[in-house]
């Protein structure tokens, strides 16, 4: 048996599409197109945990990855205030600080969130 390594998630988030229908045996959900209230919804609705958050250049679009091994990509997480809410929720921090530190991210970080607790080790620290 052959296996890609490269989930169909991960693929889309290297990928140049702005848009995609995620599909979930919870029933249906907002197509993902870059609305942060679509991708705040479809979170939500998920109810699954959060462990790591991927982003790409410029916030562009966050690949979740979930404790379970799910995969969900957000591309309405581009606004920093609503990466915030969901790294907040999530246990990363507090959500002013993820909103500071995300509004300052250099436009070429295309990496994994560091929780607040490693932020001071994260992209342009010293």
């Amino acid at each position: 048996m052959q296996a890609t390594v490269i989930t169909p998630l991960l693929a889309l988030f290297r990928s140049d599409e702005t848009a995609y229908q995620p599909v979930h045996p919870v029933g249906p959900l907002e197509m993902e197109n870059g609305d942060p209230q679509a991708s705040l919804e479809n979170l939500k609705r998920l109810k699954l945990v959060i462990q790591d958050i991927w982003v790409r250049k410029g916030l562009s679009r966050a690949l979740i990855q979930f404790s379970t091994g799910e995969q969900y990509l957000a591309f309405g997480l581009r606004d920093p205030a609503a990466l915030a809410h969901v790294a907040a929720e999530a246990g990363f921090g507090e959500y002013h600080d993820l909103k500071d530190f995300y509004e300052c991210l250099p436009a070429e970080y295309d990496d994994k969130l560091p929780a607040a607790s490693e932020a001071g080790q994260g992209p342009g620290s010293n």
